[in-house]
């Protein structure tokens, strides 16, 4: 084992500077104190690591090492506090005596002396470029970190949420690839000491109850103190991500848990982003962006809302106390995770398994943040619209929920592909405490529920807000608008539902949902569901309009919208949401605002529908001019002409379909699958047959024929034809790829038939596989290796082929940064064999987690062969994404584009040059008919001969 000695190695904190924060008053030092290093077993065991030190005795299976360190007396530590009680770190170091010890298999490196370094006027906000100094090499790095000073006790709290290797540690470990790797998190306590500036004020002890009780909450109770500072933090397209400052107020009579992941006793945070605008005549609040989860962790406890704060260790918001995660903070994307992790009406989350265990693919620049598109900002489409940004907090221990979000106004401005400036109207960040749907000024709200109103920690499940509101359209149409938040409701919503007068006249159904991102399941729990951003089937039915979803279910702290138009005005009515997740009741209503109910009249004849089908007795209520007029053959109250009738017979599906053929019509129409419905409105091959009972091979209807239905969705193969059969075989290309009878060697689900059977074996650079702007998967496990490249140590690594050439000159660029699962490496060359020679680019690690990313400047017609291989032998599977000019194809070789060698288009176009149209094309698929296989060799490709 080879041993290393360096002094004086740091940890040193990834911070920056918070334009336009007051400057502080007082200034103080820092000279005893403690600081406390938690170790993750499972990151030392990922990364092959151990460390051992002066650690805290703990229990069997306990996730964490524990290293109780000393602050260094003689240190020189100083920080200052401004004017709202807020500190700041300035220029100096954080040392401590005890030394520890990091290592490998191979190597460890002692690490005495140990420092924590600052950099000038660091504030407790926002997350930057890393800042380091001192005679020794940085050790490891402090990330997303938070600074508190509780003035009565002048202790100052800081935290930092992440560990990391530094570069100068994995180098010093003959690790290099350890860099950035995260192995745990750390916190420090010390005694403040005034040494200049204004003097502290004189703060009068707190009572033994922490203050009077009257009026307070019995419990913990997190509220919002302040919201603001939203801001841009990066753009991928058209989505920008934002984050704002969330300042957290314990208001209750006990302190709220605030540990850090794993363990669960800690609080999350989201942020939200509605947009107000007028549409038509109507208003309509919508939410436009989402975040997910930041993780909190260590409360800073301060006197930013009240100087009656009640100061503990960073595990718990004290009575009274504040804590703020500034807005870089909340920007950090390693402690932000997926919402369906959490159950909102419990609080309850479970590090196993966890986003924070696993990991994911490398961020971008919005990945998780509040992602929002350009064109829900932009003021030239959304004129006059107004903003809000909303902050929620969930804690397992808030005795109280509809408190734990604020609310704030916000001005934007900016232009799409820029960046967007947002202010807070109020300069003091003070919020509206409360959900954002509560910014829809008078709109009715009804909380939807289990239990109304929910008792916190007694009711089985959360709840839901509806703000409703009519607008008069005139001409005696009205447009009702919903907006539903889901707040803390489980079991998510599957379903809305308003009732309506059969006969209303229902038009424009409209509905809008925020964007989720990243998120693959709707909960955490074993009956989750992959989900999407679909949208919900909105059906006007005979006495509802309703909205469905089977993969877009309204989750916790998001906000989905219900519209539509109707011919009646409005009253006082039911709504009723269904629940998307199993259990009991199914459904949960509750009184709102909707289109008035009365006597139906479906065909709209002013006669209601029981008259319309008896008169009943003379001078009864039915004995009206036109009453009994209408048929009703399966007596369900419906006049037949307002049933379904598919095939427009004039008989209602129902009926038409039933043996004792009720309208006595004589005739029945058949329905061999029992659906109802008259076979001849399914029959999408027109033969007469229902399309399920056409593919069903117990040929229900009888006939002796069962038509293919190779992809088993109930249709019919030739009814899925169209451009999904190239090679005109009758079968869908898919099926002809899944059953093996046509090849798709080069994965792009396209039969090799039809693309005159492409050379697709990429293992040798010979056969690199012809590829243009798009994105491929392939693997390099057991490939061979047939090239070299001059970095990444990759002259041996098993490698793949690709070929490239662009129909015009431009900017080639090749990554492998998503989808990747190992340490990937990329090289363009000017020919085969790929070598360092004719090496024309390569790169190791451009990408974050080890992938790779090359550009390069591509000359029309000029074919470049490009090789993907793996750091140090390393190989595995990838994804290959390829953005650059539209490529060029010569199949023949003759020096003129395919589609040249067709068509020579018109005169002085693109294929207007000497030899063009001179090949023909018998099958109609774009590829010269000299270049198509043709096993007889009579000149005419084998997809369109007939072979002996």
């Amino acid at each position: 084992m080879s041993f290393h000695r360096l002094k004086n190695l740091a940890i040193f904190t990834a911070l920056a500077l918070s334009p336009g924060v007051s400057m502080a008053q007082q200034i103080w030092s820092v000279r005893e104190g403690t600081v406390t290093v938690r170790v993750s077993y499972e990151a030392l065991e990922s990364s092959g690591l151990w460390v051992a030190g002066r650690s805290v005795p703990t229990t069997s299976g306990d996730p964490v090492m524990t290293l109780a360190l000393t602050l260094d007396e003689a240190m020189d530590l100083g920080f200052t506090v401004d004017v709202y009680g807020r500190p700041r770190l300035s220029n100096r170091n954080l040392r401590v005596l005890e030394g520890i010890t990091i290592g490998t298999s191979d190597a460890e490196q002692p690490v005495f002396d140990l420092t924590i370094a600052v950099g000038e006027e660091v504030g407790p906000e926002e997350v930057g470029n890393p800042l380091g100094f001192g005679d020794g090499i940085a050790a490891l790095e402090l990330r997303d970190t938070k600074i508190g000073f509780e003035p009565r006790s002048r202790i100052m709290t800081f935290a930092a949420r992440a560990l990391v290797i530094t570069p100068d540690l994995a180098n010093a470990l003959g690790r290099p690839k350890l860099a950035g790797v995260p192995i745990g998190w750390a916190e420090v306590a010390a005694r403040g000491h005034w040494v200049g500036g204004d003097a502290p004020p004189l703060l009068d002890p707190l009572p033994p109850d922490g203050g009077s009780m009257e009026g307070r909450v019995i419990g913990g109770d997190m509220t919002f103190c302040k919201l603001n500072n939203l801001g841009q933090w990066g753009r991928e397209s058209d989505v920008v991500g934002l984050s704002v400052a969330t300042d957290a107020w314990n208001i209750g009579t006990d302190v709220l848990d605030w540990y850090a992941s794993p363990d669960p006793r800690h609080p999350f945070i989201v942020m939200n982003l509605y947009r107000l605008r007028t549409v038509g005549n109507a208003e309509q609040l919508e939410q436009i962006g989402q975040s997910w989860i930041k993780h909190g962790y260590c409360a800073a406890d301060s006197q930013s809302c009240s100087t009656a704060c009640d100061w503990h260790d960073c595990t718990v918001l004290g009575v009274q106390c504040a804590d703020l995660y500034g807005a870089g903070l909340n920007a950090a994307q390693g402690s932000l995770a997926p919402r369906f992790e959490v159950d909102p009406w419990t609080g309850g989350w479970t590090y196993a398994g966890s986003h924070f265990q696993t990991g994911g693919p490398p961020h971008n620049n919005v990945s998780h943040r509040l992602q929002v598109h350009d064109a829900d900002l932009d003021p030239a489409q959304n004129p006059g619209a107004t903003y809000y940004v909303e902050g929620y907090y969930v804690c397992y221990d808030d005795i109280e929920v509809m408190n734990s979000a604020g609310w704030h106004p916000v001005t934007v401005s900016g232009s799409p592909g820029g960046s967007w400036s947002f202010s807070v109207n109020d300069p003091s960040g003070v919020p509206e405490v409360g959900f954002a749907v509560d910014a829809w000024a008078g709109a009715r709200q009804t909380i939807l529920a289990q239990d109304v109103p929910p008792i916190e920690f007694v009711s089985p499940d959360g709840r839901c807000k509806l703000a409703a509101k009519a607008t008069d359209l005139g001409g005696g149409m009205w447009h009702y608008e919903y907006a539903l938040v889901n707040i803390d409701m489980d079991r998510q919503v599957g379903s809305f539902s308003i009732p309506i007068t059969p006969g209303t006249f229902v038009t424009n159904l409209g509905f809008h949902a925020v964007e989720h991102h990243d998120e693959p399941y709707n909960t955490f729990d074993a009956d989750k569901v992959e989900i999407d951003n679909a949208t919900w089937d909105g059906v006007a039915g005979y006495d509802t309009v309703t909205w469905s979803t089977s993969t877009n279910p309204l989750r916790w702290g998001t906000l989905y919208n219900f519209r539509f138009d109707a011919s009646a005005a409005p009253e006082n009515t039911t709504v009723t949401l269904g629940m998307f997740r199993s259990g009991s009741p199914s459904l949960v209503a509750g009184t709102t605002t909707g289109p008035s109910l009365g006597p139906p009249d479906c065909n709209q004849n002013g006669i209601t529908d029981n008259c319309d089908i008896d008169c009943g007795p003379q001078g009864g209520e039915c004995d009206v001019p036109g009453c009994g007029g209408s048929d009703d053959c399966n007596g369900n109250g419906v006049p037949d002409e307002c049933e379904f009738d598919c095939n427009g017979n004039g008989v209602p599906d129902d009926c038409d379909t039933d043996p004792s053929d009720p309208d006595g019509n004589g005739e029945v129409s058949d329905d061999c699958n029992g659906n109802s419905l008259p076979d001849e409105c399914e029959d999408c091959n027109q033969n007469g047959v229902a399309d399920s009972c056409d593919v069903d091979p117990s040929d229900p209807d009888g006939d002796g024929q069962v038509s293919d239905d190779c992809q088993t969705n109930g249709v019919p193969d030739e009814c899925e034809l169209g451009a999904n059969d190239c090679n005109g075989n009758l079968v869908p290309d898919d099926c002809d790829i899944d059953s093996g009878f046509s090849e798709d060697c080069n994965q792009n689900d396209v039969p090799d038939d039809c693309e005159g059977y492409p050379e697709c074996d990429p293992d040798f650079c010979e056969n690199a596989i012809v590829i243009c702007a798009g994105t491929y998967t392939h693997t390099t496990a057991g490939a061979d290796s047939d090239g070299a490249a001059s970095c990444g140590s990759s002259a041996n690594s098993p490698d793949v082929w690709y070929s490239y050439t662009p129909g015009t000159s431009g900017t080639l660029m090749i990554e492998t940064c998503e989808g990747s699962d190992y340490d990937t490496v990329l090289s363009i060359h000017s020919g085969c064999p790929g070598t360092q020679g004719n090496q024309l680019v390569c790169n190791d690690d451009d990408c974050p987690a080890y992938k790779s990313r090359v550009t390069l400047a591509v000359t029309e017609g000029t074919t470049y062969i490009i090789r993907v291989s793996g750091y140090s032998d390393a190989s595995g599977a990838f994804t290959l994404a390829v953005t650059g000019p539209e490529c060029s194809v010569d199949c023949n070789g003759n020096g003129i584009d395919d589609n040249c060698d067709l068509d020579c288009g018109p005169e002085g176009g693109e294929c207007d040059v000497p030899d063009c149209g001179g090949s023909d094309d018998c099958n109609g698929n774009g590829v010269p008919d000299e270049c198509e296989p043709d096993d007889d060799g009579d000149g005419v490709p084998d997809g369109c001969d007939i072979c002996p």
